[in-house]
C-alpha cells in the first residue's frame, strides 16, 4: 500500500531558481537562458499548475504527450507517451509514481525549455535530484 503525503500549501505559488551555469563559455551548449526553472505543490487531484513560461511555452499546442525517463517525466508535443492536457488554468495531471516520489511538502521541480526540434519541453522531477545538484556543487558528496 503506498502512503501519500498531501501539501497543505497553495498550489499557485512557486519559486524561480537561479541555477549555476556549469560550462564555461566557449562550451558550445546553445543558449545560455535555455532552461527555466520553478517549484510547484501538487494539489490533492494530482495536479499541477505550471508555472508561467511553460504555460506560454506550449500555449496553442494541440497535442502534448507525456513520457518518463527515469526520475524524471517530459511533457512535449508529439513523440511517444500517453496523451496529456493542459486545462484552462495552466494545470496537468502528473503521474503518480512521480506524485509519490515528492518530497513531504508534494513539492516538484518543474523546468521549461525548448528543444533541439525548436518545440517546448517541460520537465518535472522529484526536489531529491535538485538537493543532490546542490550537495555535488557545495562538495559535500
Amino acid at each position: 500500500m503506498v502512503t501519500r503525503l498531501w501539501p497543505y500549501r497553495t498550489p499557485e505559488l512557486w519559486t524561480q531558481l537561479p541555477l549555476p551555469r556549469l560550462f564555461g563559455d566557449e562550451d558550445d551548449v546553445g543558449d545560455a537562458g535555455r532552461w527555466s526553472f520553478a517549484i510547484v505543490t501538487v494539489e490533492r487531484t494530482g495536479r499541477v499548475t505550471l508555472p508561467a513560461v511553460a504555460r506560454t511555452a506550449i500555449e496553442g499546442r494541440v497535442m502534448l504527450r507525456l513520457s518518463s525517463r527515469g526520475e524524471v517525466a517530459l511533457l512535449r508535443s508529439g513523440g511517444g507517451g500517453r496523451s496529456g492536457a493542459v486545462d484552462g488554468r495552466g494545470r496537468v495531471v502528473v503521474p503518480c509514481w512521480l506524485r509519490d516520489a515528492a518530497d513531504p511538502e508534494g513539492c516538484l521541480l518543474v523546468g521549461t525549455c525548448t528543444g533541439h526540434d525548436g518545440e517546448p519541453v517541460v520537465l518535472f522531477a522529484p526536489l531529491r535530484l535538485l538537493w543532490g545538484f546542490a550537495d555535488a556543487m557545495v562538495g559535500v558528496r
